[in-house]
């Protein structure tokens, strides 16, 4: 797992490098030429299998329409992922707060419970909704890890629900079903991954938000 680093908005991708490599969000696009050197310092000579969307964000799906063109592949997300993807809504991705008018992006959908075939492992699509109504955290049962997206981060750190299609109670019940998981090692979209404590964080973002009344 190769965490990138877009810096203009401080918002981590994930190379996953199987025998089928995939890279999990996109960025926003604005440093789309560093972000390609990156990805391509890891893969050599080897193609990109496909782009995964954890969310509509401008900040982590910004560049999908590059990344599909730069590395001539398919993008995916979930079904109310994607159509606010398609149809370019500047509003609901949160596009209008970076001054960017994204228009359409190409991109396919995977479904809720999916499990996407990397050759020598598998990721699973997990619907946890709270952030956005169609965010989705990708697990690796093998090594028991998750990258959460922006459903929850390190240090007791959650998703923001107050964006459209954000929704606290969702947001609890994706954080239980999370902390339910015995996760090792934890990919988030923003901040410090954690290697071998995963879950612990995970619980702790559950218990920073108990006694929340929105």
């Amino acid at each position: 797992m190769h965490q990138i680093v877009d810096r203009s908005f401080e918002v981590n991708l994930y190379l996953v490098d199987a025998e089928r490599p995939v890279l999990v969000d996109t960025g926003t696009g604005r440093d789309h030429e560093g972000t390609a050197a990156k990805v391509r310092a890891i893969l050599q000579d080897r193609p990109l299998d496909a782009i995964l969307i954890t969310h509509r964000h401008f900040d982590h799906a910004g560049g999908v329409r590059g990344a599909v063109l730069e590395f001539r592949t398919d993008a995916y997300a979930s079904q109310e992922e994607a159509e606010a993807l398609r149809s370019g809504d500047a509003r609901s991705t949160g596009a209008e707060l970076f001054g960017a008018e994204p228009g359409g992006s190409p991109v396919r959908v995977f479904s809720y419970g999916q499990k996407i075939d990397l050759g020598d492992a598998h990721l699973e699509v997990l619907h946890t909704p709270g952030h956005t109504a169609g965010h989705v955290c990708l697990w690796e049962p093998a090594s028991r890890s998750l990258l959460s997206g922006d459903c929850v981060f390190t240090g007791g750190s959650v998703g923001r629900w107050d964006l459209p299609t954000g929704d606290f109670g969702q947001l609890q019940g994706s954080l239980r079903r999370l902390a339910a998981m015995e996760v090792v090692d934890l990919f988030p979209g923003h901040g410090p991954e954690a290697r071998g404590d995963g879950a612990d964080h995970v619980r702790l973002g559950l218990e920073s938000i108990r006694g929340w009344r929105p």
